[in-house]
């Protein structure tokens, strides 16, 4: 009886892997995550569950609206930066408001890829790292071929320098394709200084840009 038992433990673990592998792999349109089959992202919620798996590579296959959501910038170097890749796919996200702290973004933290980013109409209040796309892009991270068509990226205080631009705040990787910046970029602090750029406010790593403005 105790074998017989061990034995329905066993499989009804098994059964519960499965299914939750199940509930993981149809959370999203199509796609498995890899680089070759990356999650497919068609709605403002499978957008924002990109926190949940930092580490995996999506694409954008519908242009989603953001209206009304208190968006959570996707990675940070807190409690994890994005390390997968996002891929806009030329899609526009309209209407992102991120009111943040140190990381404010649609990517707070980006040690990944991220290109082909569209955004529209945004608001992005952040303390320290604040961009429009990425907040802080890492020495390992990659931004490429971005645009911010319009709206505000601002920040009024802080600890430590601020460091704000209308594609990404503070960069130590790479940038690079073409980029452009329609957003009004505004920053102030009596205590420390301020970076503010309209395409990256402070880089410490070589930029290049082609066909790029603000």
């Amino acid at each position: 009886m105790k074998k017989l038992n061990k034995i329905l433990s066993i499989f009804l673990a098994v059964v519960m892997i499965v299914s939750a592998s199940a509930v993981t792999a149809s959370a999203y349109a199509a796609g498995v995550g890899t680089e070759a089959s990356p999650y497919q992202i068609t709605t403002a919620q499978e957008l924002q569950d990109i926190n949940n798996d930092i580490s995996a590579h999506y694409i954008l296959m519908a242009d989603i609206d953001l209206s009304g959501i208190d968006f959570t910038p996707i990675g940070n170097a807190d409690s994890g930066a994005f390390s997968g890749s996002f891929d806009g796919n030329g899609y526009t996200i309209s209407n992102l408001d991120v009111f943040s702290g140190k990381y404010a973004g649609l990517f707070g933290c980006n040690e990944g890829t991220v290109k082909n980013v569209v955004l529209e109409n945004i608001y992005v209040y952040g303390t320290r790292y604040v961009g429009g796309v990425v907040g802080e892009n890492t020495s390992v991270g990659i931004i490429e071929n971005c645009r911010v068509l319009s709206g505000n990226v601002e920040s009024d205080g802080g600890l430590n320098y601020v460091n704000i631009g209308g594609i990404c705040g503070y960069n130590n990787g790479r940038i690079s394709g073409s980029l452009s910046n329609g957003a009004d970029i505004e920053a102030s602090n009596d205590e420390v200084h301020v970076y503010a750029g309209g395409l990256v406010g402070y880089s410490a790593a070589a930029l290049v840009f082609e066909n790029s403005y603000n």
